[in-house]
């Protein structure tokens, strides 16, 4: 996958995020396919922010060096903020480090 078709497919996932967020039930659960490279680890720091349980699945029917995989978050986390996760939105993107302005 180049790196524009990873940067994004991370921002959708980030996007979905956000969504599912602000529309999820308490109890709920969020589904997304991702594919591990840039950005991943931010955006798995992010989904254990949010939800309670966060489990990684690789489909069987993957190749082995596919980088494809889906996270399954599970119950939001009561008090949930960027600024609790050491994110802030620049643009339409989750960036690392102080609270936006």
């Amino acid at each position: 996958m180049s790196a524009t078709d990873q940067a994004r497919s991370i921002q959708l996932c980030e996007l979905a995020l956000e969504f599912a967020r602000a529309h999820l039930k308490p109890q709920g659960a969020f589904l997304v396919k991702v594919f591990q490279g840039t950005g991943y680890p931010a955006f798995l720091a992010a989904m254990r922010g949010v939800f309670v349980a966060v489990a990684s699945r690789k489909p069987g029917a993957s190749r082995c060096d596919s980088k494809e995989m889906y996270l399954v978050g599970k119950e939001l986390k009561a008090h949930w903020s960027l600024s609790l996760l050491g994110l802030r939105m620049e643009g339409m993107r989750f960036v690392a480090g102080k609270e936006a302005r």
